[in-house]
């Protein structure tokens, strides 16, 4: 009988705290969908993230989502045991001024994308600018460039790209085959 009544009691509030979701907890940041639990704010589903940090007892990783199981769950320091409105991040005593801190994740920054060139494109290259320019030009020029190996590659826009492979072409007739 006794078990019956413990069911009866607790199955109820067990059941109900089922109304926050899209919980998340790590060791930098702690997030969850919930309805404000301590009427400052509307009761409606919010998304929040804050820090996992406590302000109260000034711990960090100790937020841990609803372990007494509120309804519109919260979130609780496991070092203090201070309670959080898991929407709005107010704490829950009445008069208190104590708010978790809202995070903000970083901004990653993209890495330089590299442009690769394929050698036979190189050698291409290579091959049509030999015939365009004349010889005492290339003998200059393989004077003043650097080995190969220690020039990069630099990336080329689409414009400059055809206006390097038409440039190739300057000084050709294509009708002298007619």
């Amino acid at each position: 009988m006794l078990l019956v009544a413990c069911l009866i009691t607790f199955l109820p509030v067990s059941a109900a705290a089922d109304g926050a979701y899209n919980v998340q907890v790590t060791q930098n940041y702690v997030k969850a969908t919930a309805k404000c639990s301590d009427g400052t704010s509307g009761y409606y589903y919010q998304t929040a993230t804050f820090k996992n940090y406590c302000p109260h007892c000034h711990r960090y990783g100790t937020l841990t989502f609803n372990p007494k199981g509120t309804v519109e769950g919260e979130w609780t320091c496991s070092a203090c045991d201070s309670d959080y409105c898991a929407a709005d991040g107010k704490e829950k005593i009445s008069g208190s001024s104590y708010y978790l801190s809202t995070y903000t994740p970083p901004k990653q920054v993209k890495a330089a994308q590299e442009v690769k060139v394929v050698k036979s494109q190189q050698t291409a290259k290579q091959t049509q600018d030999s015939t365009v320019q004349p010889a005492a030009q290339q003998t200059q020029e393989s004077t003043v460039q650097p080995a190969e190996s220690s020039v990069q590659p630099q990336p080329v826009d689409s414009k400059t790209k055809m206006l390097n492979i038409l440039s190739s072409f300057k000084g050709k007739s294509f009708l002298s085959g007619l």
